[in-house]
């Protein structure tokens, strides 16, 4: 589940970034060539758009940022549900334990078995 929503964040992102490159490859007038001399009148602006790059960047941190929390999330839990299950072996186990415990506590509280006794006499 969370590898298909990796993947699904990762082929977005390559989408957000792919955009502006489709962008400026399309910006090229059809049937010039790229060797053929422009004169250039006036100063020269750049035609990256900055703030749709910037936005996309902080998008694709985010989205990262929001997966790995929730992964982090999903393995806290699963440790919460394995200490949990531990825990009641243990009580289980430790039930079990007490009980012949109490059984030899009491045997030697009785005092020496009738056999101890027959073996004096």
């Amino acid at each position: 589940m969370i590898r298909t929503t990796l993947r699904a964040a990762l082929a977005g992102a390559v989408l957000l970034l792919a955009v502006p490159l489709v962008a400026t490859a399309q910006e090229e007038e059809p049937g010039v060539e790229s060797v053929e001399f422009r004169a250039v009148t006036g100063p020269q602006a750049e035609d990256v758009p900055g703030g749709t790059l910037l936005v996309a960047a902080y998008g694709v941190v985010l989205a990262l940022l929001i997966l790995y929390v929730m992964r982090i999330a999903g393995l806290q839990a699963r440790i919460n549900h394995d200490l949990a299950r531990l825990e009641r072996a243990i009580a289980e186990a430790g039930e079990g334990s007490n009980s012949s415990e109490a059984e030899t506590k009491a045997k030697a509280k009785a005092g020496p078995s009738d056999d101890a006794e027959g073996d004096e006499g």
